[in-house]
């Protein structure tokens, strides 16, 4: 059963990947976008995925039937509740409503960019280049199972979003109970049961882009190379921050010269970005502009090229890590000063690239800010009540961690984690808002919401940890 659970998980993110590279294709093409090319993209996923071995090293214990039964009676009425919530009402919020639910219902009556939605200028648009996965899964499950069935959606992805935690304890704890545990911890979060604004089922991507983390963190810490290439693809095609979270473990892995999962991370950022880019500028011009799908793809080559030729250079010179980190933050500077550059060649000014990257002067005016962002990490992740005690919980272990000079049992996973928390505040000093606590309060919760599931993860391998540490502790204790 474990194998079958593990293959269906990781074959739909394939799947999703896969429907989501080939519509994107189609549409830059100005083809009509295929409904069917959904259910037909998670077979040939569940075709390619094959579940990851147990860790030999590990003597797993069973979870007790009681937890089990407990755990599956709370999170099945969950689900059920999100279930119902989709299926009878639209995206409860602004947001979801104009962002998202607009372009599935417009794609819905007609599945191609060439329409008045998407190609007049007298048509309000809001998030005109937004990301355009989420939508056509919800214009394909329309098409192919009727109206507003493409919303179940939500409780799907809520469904892989579990799927995922629970595989990656399985493979990595001892304590058979740990796995079920956290994913009745992560299915009970708040912020996922919320009937109105970020909930599971309320509309926004948000929930998307956390499966699309989650994929990334399983795929880490597994070293599961499959499911981290179909992982990138998504978090790039569903939001704009993906685009930012999916070049993580592509950092993180030049950093630690693991080639293999280098080049397989790189592949898919630049797949993924190769399909993206051209469709936003198309999006973005109304489909009135020359296509800029060739200079984009000989771009993405040289960015490939560069870190390829680095990392070689890097092995050549015996670089440290640390150097390599320096060396990395050292392009990166070097790549913000040249993103007004970047923007301007795209057409992007008045899109979601240009507002953030057009004026490199607006970061390096809010350093200020950091006290009040770093404040407002805390209060909306820690003492907010939305999250919990996910993040309460990954703070006090990995201060008891770095208190007691201890390694983290997952370094990568660690160092993927504060990437991501680094990677959340970036946006309050790069964005226009000036608003700062408008902003934190609109924009934040959300931005957490996205890396809620690596946080358990991290949380839980790390108790995992502590209790084996504690059992061989007193398996040496002297008996009197």
């Amino acid at each position: 059963m474990r194998p079958l659970v593990n293959r269906l998980t990781t074959g739909s993110m394939i799947g999703i990947a896969a429907f989501g590279l080939l519509n994107y294709l189609l549409l830059l093409l100005g083809f009509e976008f295929w409904a069917a090319s959904l259910p037909l993209a998670l077979v040939l996923g569940f075709a390619l995925a094959s579940a990851p071995k147990l860790n030999p090293s590990a003597e797993h214990q069973a979870c007790p039937p009681w937890v089990k039964l407990i755990c599956l009676l709370l999170l099945g009425a969950v689900l059920i509740a999100l279930a119902y919530g989709s299926g009878i009402t639209p995206s409860r919020h602004w947001d979801g409503a104009v962002a998202w639910e607009l372009k599935a219902w417009y794609l819905t009556l007609e599945p191609s960019l060439e329409q008045d939605f998407f190609r007049a200028e007298e048509v309000f648009h809001h998030s005109r280049d937004y990301p355009l996965l989420q939508p056509l899964c919800l214009a394909a499950g329309n098409r192919l199972l009727g109206e507003g069935m493409g919303r179940f959606l939500f409780p799907c992805l809520y469904l892989l979003l579990l799927a995922f935690l629970g595989i990656a304890c399985r493979q990595r704890c001892q304590q058979g109970y740990l796995p079920w545990l956290g994913m009745l911890a992560l299915g009970l979060t708040p912020m996922l049961t919320n009937p109105v604004m970020g909930g599971a089922d309320s509309g926004f991507a948000d929930l998307f882009l956390a499966v699309g983390v989650m994929g990334l963190a399983t795929g880490v810490l597994l070293r599961d190379l499959p499911l981290l290439a179909a992982a990138t693809v998504v978090t790039v095609l569903v939001k704009p921050e993906g685009t930012a979270y999916a070049l993580l473990p592509l950092v993180l892995f030049w950093c630690r010269e693991d080639r293999s999962a280098m080049y397989v991370s790189l592949a898919a950022c630049c797949l993924g970005l190769a399909v993206w880019l051209p469709l936003q500028h198309d999006l973005q011009q109304l489909g009135r502009a020359e296509s800029i799908a060739i200079p984009i793809v000989f771009g993405l080559m040289a960015f490939a090229l560069v870190l390829v030729l680095g990392d070689l250079l890097m092995h050549r010179l015996a670089m440290s890590p640390r150097g390599r980190w320096l060396c990395l933050a050292s392009l990166g500077i070097t790549a913000l000063l040249c993103a007004p550059v970047l923007v301007g060649a795209l057409g992007n000014e008045s899109g979601t690239l240009g507002i953030y990257l057009s004026d490199l002067s607006r970061p390096l005016e809010r350093l200020p800010r950091i006290p009040l962002v770093l404040y407002g990490l805390i209060e909306r992740g820690l003492l907010h009540g939305r999250f919990a005690l996910a993040y309460t919980l990954l703070a006090v272990m990995s201060l008891g961690i770095l208190l007691r000079k201890r390694r983290f049992s997952s370094p990568e996973l660690a160092t993927l984690m504060l990437l991501g928390i680094m990677s959340i505040c970036m946006p309050f000093f790069f964005s226009p808002e000036a608003d700062l606590e408008h902003h934190l309060r609109a924009s934040m919760d959300r931005l957490l919401l996205h890396w809620l599931g690596p946080a358990f993860l991290l949380s839980i391998v790390c108790i995992d940890a502590e209790i084996r540490q504690a059992g061989q502790t007193g398996d040496r204790a002297p008996s009197k």
